[in-house]
């Protein structure tokens, strides 16, 4: 299948561009994504808080999974066919059936696939890059199609002006959610995280988006995230479970926070297979240990051993130890 668009995602030898297909995501990631005519807008408060209650209604009264899955809420179909056709250049699907079919698959396939091995730290972004971890891209694909509304609570946390890091963001949950229903509030956004499969998409479908950049990094240089720079918030959900230096990872956003910054996070106690790394177990306690002592909790719940940890807001206090 030849390349017709300038933008075309890199397939591997044997990639047969549907069921199983084979990306060079590290060479696709260096390659420019087409831009927009359009410019987000940002809606009234009163037109997004009556989108998040209609959303809100649909899912109390289990109709909002039926429409995303049946295809009569399509935008997010529409969204990631398009970036499925022309960008990773794969054969075009005619339905939320064949999606849905084909997350199946994938899934897996990203399953049943070899060990993992944590030798060095190329080899933690190669693990990430496996061509069958194409199946992270369905699986939040879906997930935001499912479940739009991230972390309830969170939002009144966030001051209109705001400057926000989410770091290991994958498809940005937290900035699709702002996007979609609370993008009255002007904040300026980062989305960071290693070459990965959803954070190309990320890049694609947040592409023309002013109030934000990206951030790639590699499992070397995720220091170079924070350097020189400040925030109001951060995030980082579903992603210390995954990293080689937690602790390093957690003082740098500490350091990086402005004074009453707040960090979202939480911390999965994992048997540290598939993608979470073991080094990521072994240091969980002494992790937690320093971000809650210097920070305040405004939001969750600590037990003695962290164990149930569910997801936190903490705000940065006067004195970092």
């Amino acid at each position: 299948m030849s390349n017709i668009s300038p933008y075309a995602a890199v397939h591997n030898s044997g990639s047969n561009y549907f069921d199983r297909v084979s990306i060079d995501i590290n060479a696709t990631h260096k390659i420019p994504l087409p831009s927009l005519t359009q410019k987000l807008r940002h809606r009234p408060p009163v037109v997004n808080r009556a989108r998040l209650l209609l959303v809100v209604i649909l899912m109390r009264l289990n109709i909002f999974p039926l429409l995303v899955t049946s295809g009569l809420l399509n935008g997010w179909y529409i969204d990631f066919c398009y970036y499925w056709t022309n960008i990773l250049q794969c054969r075009p699907l005619w339905s939320t059936t064949e999606f849905f079919s084909l997350l199946h698959d994938y899934r897996k396939a990203s399953i049943s696939s070899s060990s993992y091995v944590w030798s060095d730290l190329g080899q933690h972004i190669a693990n990430w890059q496996r061509p069958e971890k194409i199946y992270l891209t369905f699986h939040y694909a879906r997930k935001l199609a499912l479940r739009p509304i991230i972390h309830a609570s969170f939002w009144k946390y966030l001051k209109n002006s705001s400057s926000v890091l989410e770091f290991g963001c994958s498809l940005a949950p937290y900035y699709y959610c702002y996007k979609t229903f609370f993008n009255d509030k002007i904040c300026a956004w980062n989305l960071a995280d290693i070459p990965n499969y959803p954070f190309h998409y990320a890049k694609y479908k947040y592409r023309n988006d002013p109030v934000l950049f990206f951030t790639i990094f590699s499992a070397q240089d995720a220091h170079g995230v924070f350097a020189g720079k400040l925030y109001d918030c951060i995030i980082c959900v579903e992603v210390f479970e995954h990293l080689d230096n937690p602790l390093e990872v957690a003082k740098n956003m500490i350091s990086s926070l402005k004074q009453n910054g707040i960090l979202v996070f939480d911390y999965i106690e994992s048997d540290a297979t598939e993608l979470d790394h073991p080094i990521a177990l072994r240091d969980r306690k002494v992790t937690l240990d320093y971000i809650f002592e210097n920070t305040s909790l405004i939001e969750g719940t600590i037990t003695d051993s962290y164990r149930d940890l569910r997801r936190c807001i903490v705000q940065k206090t006067d004195t970092i130890i």
